[in-house]
This record gives structure tokens, sequence and C-alpha cells, in this order.
């Protein structure tokens, strides 16, 4: 059988199928042509409307915030006829140059974006401006002179009329603007009839479309819950770091908590590993337990008075084990205050130095030793110096010795891993002029020739100092300095540690003790701080000081109606209100309760209560979130000379009582 009649047969044979085949194929094209279409058509459509109405919202809403503020103009320059205070009448006035301003910003905005037929509504109203603004500011000036009338007539049969120009001017602009997007709108209403006639004839696309997004839906889901898996482990290995970075900072530092009494509440595994004792056993004992009989009481008393006095308390502390060996550590002790800035908690965080001390009296002792080496027995010296190479080698503190000359002659591994720089590098060097930052590198040079003079002068002293490492980064280290005396030349012996992580530390504790944790502003330690030092600069320059006390009105019912979160959400947006409106050397503080604390110096007794008015006036006008509008009443004070704090806090207790007692929502100055 020839190929053609092969061909032939297999056509009749199959027509049915290839017929299907072919019309499915044709029909899956026409409904992707039209679909594609349709949708294309209503993208343009829906594109043209979002560009209209962006536009027109964008012109519209210049040209009605410019008609209001043309009308709040009109307004202001009533109330500045009728307000009988002067000093309102002041602050009526800046508030019309302040519209004024905030207009010509709306028209300068609005011109870049104006289209040539609203510019010449905009060149209108200019016009009619430039007539009304002389006008205006006469009837302001006449205000201000007392000559209430005149200013009346010239408002009325001048300034109204010659605004009501400018006014028309945009009420025409506004009417155009209308006109513009009533036409674009008929022009969008005839696209989307065109749209929806493809629609219909691609009606019949609609369920492979439901198909396929049906499908691409289905997809997302199983992606979406992929991804929810994926951040479900991340989670649990976060989780898992910050246990092990828990472990670690356990393994580092002993941290301990006492009470207010010196009772020990919290004790973790370093303490009873270093101590000896088990962790039960240091429970509920006095904070004394480990104490060594190294020191006299009067250096636990004045520990004591720092402490109880809200201060953070750090030195290096011989300590007793419970078989009676001693151990050495460097302590900081950080007071936790309560809202009257009492101590209720004692956060001691320790760091073992125990083979640190070692070390400095392994090369203490030796000092004197080795000079008898030098003189005796050579042989005898390089083995020492092997010890000690040993020791040092092992330490995880750098350990520095610098020559008479100032040269190093000693650069161990931990001082390689601290600063960066390799031995063969450093040795030969000047110390000063390697690790000294270059503000610091003068300060270095003349401790350095002060101490070739004097030597011990400076020996068995803790120095904390700022050093540079080879890739430039600045860290905070303490160093311990030692000396010998070699062919009577003073040679330094430096051991250096790396503070970095407890500085962070003892930084990220003293916040915690003068902020308040709710509002994030000062607590009442803090203020008390800052009031003492600022009544002595007053009474020292002469400088005023003003001290406002304001309290939330009703916040009581705050909590009873909405609970204690949205009080506490108030709390926090009133803190933010206030220090949104104060200068940067007032210092605002969180009282108590629902009582907050402001110190203003340089301002002056009669400006005060004009000063109080103003937050008071913020407070009033803002939404607070879930509550609405909340008001505030305020005491004001101003400091005199020769009072006490506790004279001056009296006093403006008592002013924000007579706030309170005449009605709230007000202030009062005594």
């Amino acid at each position: 059988m020839r190929a053609q009649d092969r061909l032939i047969a297999f056509f009749k044979e199959h027509s049915g199928a290839i017929i299907i085949f072919f019309g499915f194929g044709i029909v899956v094209a026409l409904m992707g042509w039209l679909t594609t279409a349709s949708l294309s058509r209503l993208n343009g459509i829906r594109a043209n409307i979002e560009d209209i109405v962006v536009q027109h919202n964008e012109h519209a809403g210049h040209v009605r915030k410019m008609y209001q503020t043309t009308r709040d103009r009109s307004v202001l320059l009533q109330k500045i006829i009728t307000e009988p205070d002067p000093f309102a009448r002041d602050e009526l006035a800046v508030r019309v140059d302040e519209l004024g301003s905030e207009f010509a910003q709306l028209r300068s905005a609005f011109m870049n974006l104006a289209q040539p037929a609203e510019k010449e509504f905009l060149e209108r109203q200019g016009a009619a401006s430039a007539k009304t603004k002389p006008l205006q500011y006469k009837v302001i000036e006449l205000a201000m002179q007392g000559n209430i009338s005149e200013a009346q007539r010239v408002l009325v049969q001048d300034a109204l009329p010659a605004q009501d120009a400018a006014l028309a001017a945009l009420n025409d602009l506004l009417a155009y603007q209308d006109k513009q997007i009533m036409k674009f709108a008929g022009t969008a209403y005839q696209r989307e009839k065109e749209a929806y006639t493809f629609l219909l004839l691609g009606g019949s696309g609609s369920i492979l479309l439901s198909i396929l997004i049906a499908f691409f839906v289905r997809t997302q889901i199983k992606n979406l819950i992929a991804r929810l898996l994926a951040t479900s482990k991340e989670l649990e290995e976060n989780a898992r770091e910050l246990k092990y970075q828990k472990i670690a900072l356990d393994e580092h530092a002993i941290v301990s908590i006492c009470d207010s009494a010196g009772i020990i509440t919290y004790a973790n595994e370093k303490f009873s590993q270093v101590s000896q004792y088990t962790q039960a056993e240091l429970l509920g004992q006095d904070f004394w337990l480990t104490s060594s009989c190294f020191y006299t009481p009067e250096f636990f008393e004045e520990m004591w008075r720092t402490i109880a006095g809200g201060t953070t308390w750090c030195d290096q502390v011989k300590n007793r084990r419970k078989d009676g060996s001693c151990y050495w550590e460097k302590t900081t002790i950080v007071p936790f205050l309560d809202e009257q800035g009492n101590p209720y908690q004692y956060v001691s965080v320790r760091t073992d130095i125990t083979p640190i001390k070692e070390a400095e009296e392994v090369l203490n002792r030796s000092k004197d030793e080795l000079e008898r080496m030098v003189l005796d027995q050579t042989t005898e010296l390089r083995e020492r110096e092997e010890v000690l190479r040993s020791i040092t080698g092992a330490a995880q503190d750098a350990i520095i010795i610098n020559g008479a000359a100032g040269n190093i002659t000693y650069w161990n591994r931990a001082a390689q891993l601290i600063l960066g720089y390799p031995e063969e590098e450093a040795l030969g060097q000047n110390l000063h002029e390697l690790i000294a930052p270059d503000r610091f590198k003068k300060q270095y040079e003349e401790l350095f020739t002060q101490f070739t003079h004097t030597g011990s002068e400076h020996t068995g002293k803790t120095t904390e100092l700022t050093a540079q490492r080879r890739d430039g980064k600045e860290i905070p280290v303490e160093v311990s300095l030692s000396a010998v005396s070699v062919h009577g030349q003073w040679n330094a012996i430096g051991i250096l540690r790396d503070i970095s992580e407890r500085k962070g530390a003892e930084a990220a504790l003293q916040k915690l003790a003068t902020t308040d944790p709710l509002t994030g502003i000062a607590n009442r330690r803090k203020f008390n701080e800052t009031l003492e030092m600022e009544i002595e600069r007053s009474e020292r320059h002469g400088i005023p000081l003003a001290l406002i006390l304001m309290d939330i009105d009703h916040f009581k019912n705050v909590n009873d109606t909405y609970g204690h979160p949205t009080g506490d959400s108030v709390l926090a947006e009133f803190a933010r209100i206030i220090e949104s409106n104060i200068r940067i050397n007032d210092e605002f503080a969180r009282w108590g309760g629902e009582e907050f604390i402001l110190l203003s110096p340089h301002i002056e007794a009669e400006k005060v209560l004009q000063f109080g008015n103003k937050l008071r006036k913020e407070v009033e006008k803002f939404q607070f979130t879930d509550v609405g509008k909340v008001t505030c009443s305020l005491g004001a004070t101003s400091f005199h000379p020769g009072e006490t704090i506790q004279e001056l806090v009296a006093r403006v207790d008592s002013a924000l009582y007579m706030a309170k007692q005449n009605g709230r929502n007000r202030v009062e100055q005594l």
C-alpha cells in the first residue's frame, strides 16, 4: 500500500479524534484570546479610572485645603476683633500668619500639579489674594491698636469682599474639576460597556479560568503551608539558640539576686560551682555567706551605702568557698528601685578572676627574684622565663611587657586574640602608637612617660581605657599594671582584659534602673537626680527653673471601663504627647501612677502658666486609642532661691490639687 493510501486510511479511522482535538484547540485558543482581550480592556479602564481618581483627589484635596485655609483666616480675623485678651489676640495673629504660610505651600504644591486650565483659575485667585492680604493685615493692626470698630468696618467692607473674590475663583476651580471628572467618567463608562461586550463573548472561558485560578490558589496554599513550616522550624532554632546563650552566660558569669535585706533569692549554677555551695544552700541565706575576713567593716559599709542610695557599685572582691579556700571576683551590683526610689532588690553580675589574681601574685613575687637571677643565675632566669611564658600563654587575658624605651618586649597569645596583632608584628613596636586611638595617643604617651619615672606609683591599680584593634575597631579594656626595675629603669607588665560584654550589660542595667519601663521616659529616681543638679545650677547662676506636675483626669474610670492594658496605652500615649512638645533640655518623668512631672530650666515665672496651658491643650485635642478624648490637670510653680527640694515639690503638688478642686482640665500656678 502506498504511503498516500495509508495516510488517507489513518485520517478516516481517527477522523473523530482529530476533529475533537483540533476543535478543542481552537476553542481553547479562542477563549484565551477573548479572555486576554477582555482583561486588557478592563485593566485599561481600571488604570484610567485610578489615574483620574488619584489626580482628581490630589487636585481637589489641595483646592479644598486652600479653600478651608482661606475660610479659617476669615474666622480668625473675626476672633481677633472680638477677643478682649491681648495675649490671645497675639496667638490668633500668629495663627493667621501660619495659615498664610500653609496656604502658600498648598498653592505652590498645586501649581506644580495643575493643568493649564486650572492655572488660569489660580491666577484669578492669586490676583484676588494680592488685594486681600494687605486688608487682612490692616484689620489685625487696627485690632492690636484697640480700634475695634474701624477693624470691623475694614473687615466687612473691604477684606471680606476681596476674599470672596478669591473664594469664588477657588469655587470655580472646584466646579471645573467636577466637570472634568464627569467627562472622564462618561468616557470610562463607554469603555466599560465595550469591555462587558468582550466579557460576554468570552463567558465560556470562565470555567477554564476558574479551574486555573483554583489550581493557582491550591499551589499558593501549599507554598504558604511550606513557608509556615519553615518559619516554625526557624522559631524552634531561635528558641534553642537563646537557650544556648543563657547556658553560655551561666558558664561565663556568676549571677545572683538579693532582696533589700541582703537575702539571696536567686543563684545560678556558676555561683554554686565557684563557691562550692549548692543552690539550695545559697537560697534564703544572707549575702555575707561567702564573705572572707580580708576586708574591714568599713569596706562593706561603704558598699551598702552606695547601692542603698541607688548607685551601681563595682570592685574586685575576695570571697571564701565552702571549704575555706579563697577566690577573687570582679563584682558589679546594680540596685533596682521602686516608684519611690527605694531599692527592692540587688542584681549582682560577677566574673571569677582568681587565675588573673594568682598570675598577678606570681608576677609580683617574681619581681625581686628576677633582679637577683639576672645578677646570679642566668640559667635559672631562663627557666623562670619559660614558666612565666607558659602561665601567660595559657591566660585568657592579654599580658604585655613594655621595656623602658616604651617598646613591646612580650606579647602573649591572648593579646593577639584581643587586639588582632600577631606576636611578630607587635614586638618592638611602641605600645601607645600601636593600640591607642588617635584622640588618646597624647594622653597615653604622657602616662607612660610618668610611669617610667615613678614606676610603682601606678602599680596595683586597675584602670579602664579604650584600645584600638588591628582592624580599627575600638574596644573598652581593663588594665592592671605591675612594674619591675631593671638596671634602674622601670619595665611595665600589663594585664589587659576585653570588657565589651560587661560594659554592654552594665549600660543595659543602668538604663533599666533609670527608665520607666511602661512609657520609656525617666523614672522618679532619675528625675530626683536631675532636679537636685538643676537646683544647684539655678542657685549658682540665677537661672529660672519651672516645675510642672500633671495628673490625667479620671484615669481610674479609664481602667475600670476599658481595662488596665488600655490604661497603660493611654499613659504611654500621654507621655509621647508631652515629650513631642517640650525642649531637649527639659527633664520629663513619670512621677507615679498617672502622675507625670516636668522640669524646665530658663522659663520665667510669668511664662510658666502659658507653657502649661499649651501642654494641656495638646493633650485635650489628641484622639487617644480606644478611649478618645482625655484631659489632664496641671500644677505649676517656679523655684525660689534658698528653698529645699521638699518645699518646691510640696508647692507644685498643692497647685495640682487646686487644679483638680477647681474643675480639672486646667492649670493652676503657685
